[in-house]
């Protein structure tokens, strides 16, 4: 993708057709292959991250991610009672929480 954002072309105008995307080694989208991963694994993968939270040295903290992520973290990996928390994040949305573990 590098090639198409280098300032000699716009991504917009002559970026990579879906099927090049998809031919790309990507170890980490392409780690499940053509399925998904499955609920425990995606349940796994958030844990993991919040633990490496966890040993920050920072009191406060800002996370960015996908709302599929979040939908994952509020609903599976986490004991969260808040329905607010549950629901599905809009793009761009802000919300604040706190996390205790």
């Amino acid at each position: 993708l590098h090639d198409y954002c280098d300032g000699e072309a716009s991504a917009l105008e002559s970026g990579p057709t879906e099927e090049a995307l998809e031919a790309m080694d990507d170890t980490v989208f392409n780690r499940w292959g053509k399925v998904r991963e499955s609920d425990e694994a995606a349940i796994e993968r958030t844990l993991d991250f919040l633990f490496w939270l966890k040993e920050r040295p920072e009191d406060d903290l800002i996370v960015v991610t996908h709302s599929c992520w979040l939908c994952v973290a509020f609903n599976g990996a986490m004991q969260c009672d808040s329905e607010e928390l549950q629901a599905w994040f809009d793009t761009a949305e802000i919300r604040s929480t706190l996390i205790e573990f």
